[in-house]
């Protein structure tokens, strides 16, 4: 037996509604996290406030009171200077190496 079509309909099942409200909530989560996002920023950049004040006045008076921690932070400023040229590709690591060399000769240890 052979049966003719005339029209096949196809519908969605899709409800419109139910996709606003799960987009509304997807949004919601996403302000939310943004916030909260902000928030942690904030409080970071407090305690970053708060040990840089800390700090300058350690800073002072280890230099002033601690023997030897006047060429230690010099030490010290000079490897992250070193450092940053490295992250910069300014020179090779064998240049590096060499410079290395000249400010650690004040700070290593007598033999």
């Amino acid at each position: 037996m052979v049966m003719e079509m005339r029209s096949l309909r196809i519908t969605a099942d899709f409800d419109a509604g139910r996709y606003v409200a799960g987009m509304d909530a997807k949004v919601a989560a996403d302000q939310r996290g943004a916030e909260s996002s902000r928030a942690t920023g904030a409080a970071i950049d407090q305690q970053a406030i708060r040990v840089t004040n800390s700090t300058s006045v350690l800073e002072r008076m280890s230099r002033q009171y601690v023997d030897g921690y006047g060429t230690a932070a010099k030490f010290n400023s000079e490897i992250l200077r070193l450092a940053k040229s490295q992250d910069t590709n300014a020179a090779s690591v064998q240049h590096l190496e060499k410079i290395y060399a000249g400010p650690a000769k004040p700070v290593r240890p007598a033999s």
